[in-house]
């Protein structure tokens, strides 16, 4: 389903329908699939294949981040630092940018 969705959204071996890509992502994530919870997250910020919506957003990468999506983690820390989707927080950036740092090196397979 997430692997399609992005098909879709991307327009990979099928007709371009960021609406179909966004709602096949968004069915993925739902059942828990991180990389689907990141990429609804990334639609969401972004406004493909749905209205923009930052606060949602907020919510699919914390989701993401929370399974150690690392990406997802530093996206947190840039919309805590920016007040994108939630309240600026500087405190809380900081956490997401070191999370995501240490998520990084492990996914790297250096120690931290």
């Amino acid at each position: 389903m997430h692997v399609l969705g992005k098909c879709y959204r991307y327009g990979q071996g099928l007709r371009k329908s960021p609406e179909k890509g966004f709602a096949l992502e968004l069915k993925a994530a739902r059942k828990g699939i991180v990389e689907a919870q990141f990429s609804a997250g990334v639609c969401l910020s972004r406004g493909e294949g749905v209205r923009l919506n930052p606060e949602q957003a907020f919510k699919w990468y914390l989701k993401a981040a929370k399974k150690g999506h690392d990406d997802a983690a530093y996206t947190l820390g840039y919309f805590s630092d920016t007040g994108r989707g939630v309240r600026k927080n500087s405190r809380k950036a900081q956490y997401w940018y070191a999370r995501a740092e240490v998520l990084r090196k492990k996914r790297a397979g250096v120690a931290p």
